[in-house]
């Protein structure tokens, strides 16, 4: 038998927490008026500094994707700073053992997965946003902190869209490989190649990509003559998650400059602005993170804009019958109270009781100080947050 040589992996379980990710900012903050004439670091910059990859650099940053401690350590060294045990947290492992993807509509991560079974409306936002985007060159802002909704919002929207036949596109910028930096030529011609692939067209960006004009024109005139010229249907655009942009200060300013010019070129109602009416726009991001542009020179203060809020009294019902389960409403007051009505919160703490098959006193059990139950460290950590605010 073949002995297996892989070296052990590194347990790569931590995350920054909220006081720890505001420490290194501010100590990023520091160093960057001293020693980078107040400019914002680059991801390839931070890089260099710390002797990480970008990669690592980017998950330390983003606080989604587990590391190992060592590398936080030598961030924080970096940047004059010893990595305290406050500054961390392992990821929760709620799910490790459990498979309940296709059950409660949360994956192994921690995210919530968008499924029709637990979508509960907003209304009438839906309605609202599908008025907007139905308007010529369309345009909708959706933004809320980390875990409200933002995505099954977009999706539901898109899938309501789709309905009428129009092309519809998600890009999450999540996904986005910016391993080249703040480079951007590189960003906007990506930009372009994607979008291409994504309407199943034929790439012809190097066609349209002339050096001796900008790439901000370049990739103007690759939707004006080629991109929006396949389709008389209106084609919607959703960005997911474009508060990842903003930690690089040249595409921020350039990308959100372009869409913004975009839009009002849909406009201006002359002959060329018809083409332009047929791209509209959904534009998500976290009110977590604060806009480092000019918002008269980026999309962010035109268009329909929605702060999405925690769930309702009814609508926290709607989701506990969504799972089965015929509580009262005392019952269901009790877990509004421990909880709130922050919709993942909600969705991780039923799927848990859906699955465990606990009855309302089992539960009750789980929220008691000293409880061993994985229903604790997330409703743990909205208390705390709820509390703190």
């Amino acid at each position: 038998m073949m002995k297996d040589c892989t070296p052990p992996k590194r347990t790569r379980g931590f995350i920054l927490t909220t006081s720890g990710y505001q420490r290194i900012q501010k100590a990023q903050h520091q160093a960057r008026l001293v020693n980078n004439r107040g400019a914002a670091y680059t991801l390839e910059e931070l890089a260099k500094q710390t002797s990480l990859s970008q990669n690592t650099v980017l998950k330390i940053q983003q606080r989604k994707i587990a590391v190992d401690r060592s590398s936080l350590a030598i961030y924080f060294s970096a940047f004059g700073l010893t990595l305290q045990p406050d500054d961390y947290m392992r990821t929760p492992a709620l799910y490790t053992n459990y498979d309940l993807i296709s059950s409660s509509g949360v994956d192994q991560t921690g995210s919530i997965l968008f499924s029709p079974k637990f979508y509960i409306e907003r209304h009438p936002i839906e309605e609202r946003c599908d008025n907007e985007i139905a308007k010529p060159g369309g345009l909708v802002l959706i933004k809320a902190p980390k875990r409200m909704g933002k995505t099954s919002l977009t999706i539901q929207i898109l899938n309501r869209v789709r309905q009428r036949g129009w092309k519809t596109l998600f890009l999450s910028m999540r996904l986005a490989d910016i391993s080249f930096g703040d480079d951007v030529n590189k960003f906007l011609s990506r930009f372009c190649a994607i979008v291409t692939h994504n309407l199943g067209l034929p790439n012809k960006v190097s066609s349209y990509w002339d050096d001796m004009f900008g790439s901000n024109y370049n990739c103007t005139c690759y939707f004006e003559q080629y991109l929006l010229k396949q389709t008389e249907q209106p084609v919607i655009l959703a960005l997911d998650d474009v508060e990842v942009l903003f930690q690089y200060p040249a595409i921020a300013q350039n990308f959100f400059g372009i869409l913004r010019a975009w839009y009002e070129k849909a406009q201006y109602g002359d002959e060329a602005s018809k083409i332009w009416q047929n791209l509209r726009f959904i534009i998500v991001y976290s009110s977590d993170a604060a806009v480092p542009i000019n918002i008269h020179q980026s999309p962010f203060n035109v268009g329909f804009s929605i702060e999405l809020t925690e769930f309702t009294p009814e609508q926290t019902l709607m989701m506990i019958q969504q799972y089965g389960l015929n509580w009262s409403s005392e019952q269901v007051r009790y877990l509004a109270n421990f909880i709130g009505g922050h919709p993942f919160l909600l969705q991780k703490a039923l799927s848990q009781i859906q699955y465990q098959q606990l009855t309302f006193e089992q539960f009750i059990e789980t929220t008691q100080p000293g409880s061993t139950s994985v229903v604790i460290p997330f409703t743990g950590a909205s208390c705390f947050n709820r509390n703190k605010a």
